[in-house]
């Protein structure tokens, strides 16, 4: 999460502030401290039927660096 991003107390913030920025192409990386793992655990499932919802689909990155290396062939 970058400057600027909420602290979030809940698994639902935590939902809504990634759904919220997600836009095409984007790439979400968590680094959840102890803290706050047990939120993450949580807010996954949720995250992803939210996204899922709206049309995105998941890959991984060696997916990601094969597309663009085509694009460049």
């Amino acid at each position: 999460m970058g400057p600027g991003a909420p602290a979030p107390r809940r698994y639902e913030s935590l939902a809504d502030y990634v759904v919220g920025n997600a836009e095409a192409g984007s790439v979400v990386l968590f680094h959840p401290t102890l803290e706050h793992t047990e939120q993450m655990i949580v807010a996954l499932p949720l995250i992803h039927s939210r996204l899922v919802h709206r049309g995105f689909r998941f890959v991984t990155l060696a997916q990601i660096t094969e597309e663009k290396v085509k694009e460049h062939l």
